[in-house]
């Protein structure tokens, strides 16, 4: 990370534009100072990841920005065990390095891992589930 220029302030998003640019049917109540919910964050999950496609994976950081931007990193152990929970159900498939990986509890997976939806009989490739694409191509050059 570059630092600023003496007397510059770095630009730095703000919670309100993070938030600004997720869809309004998975932002329900951020300004409140309660905690989410399960049920809040199970359909934040399944909203996240039904929008990003199917063989194509979000980071379970991803959820609670959502939900408690300003203290995001507190729902982590929630947000995995509401998506082993997901994964249990069939709603959903935890990926670690590519792979679907089989979860009956929260201590049975360390590391990494990423969500996705179950894809309706499709396989997917490594290269479906990769989030990375090529830097002259963009995000917008995504097919489907």
């Amino acid at each position: 990370m570059r630092k600023a220029k003496p007397g510059m302030t770095p630009k730095v998003p703000t919670s309100s534009s993070y938030i600004a640019s997720r869809p309004s049917s998975t932002v329900t109540s951020s300004s409140s100072a309660s905690p989410p919910t399960d049920s809040q964050i199970s359909s934040t999950i399944l909203a996240l990841t039904t929008r990003r496609g199917p063989c194509r994976t979000i980071c379970p950081s991803e959820v609670p920005r959502v939900l408690c931007p300003s203290n995001w990193r507190a729902y982590m152990p929630r947000v995995r065990a509401v998506a082993i929970r997901l994964a249990k159900e069939g709603l959903i498939d935890i990926t670690q390095r590519g792979q679907v990986v089989t979860v009956e509890k929260e201590g049975d997976i360390r590391g990494p891992i990423r969500l996705r939806t179950i894809s309706d009989g499709n396989v997917c490739t490594q290269s479906q589930t990769s989030s990375k694409s090529s830097p002259a191509a963009g995000p917008e050059a995504v097919s489907s």
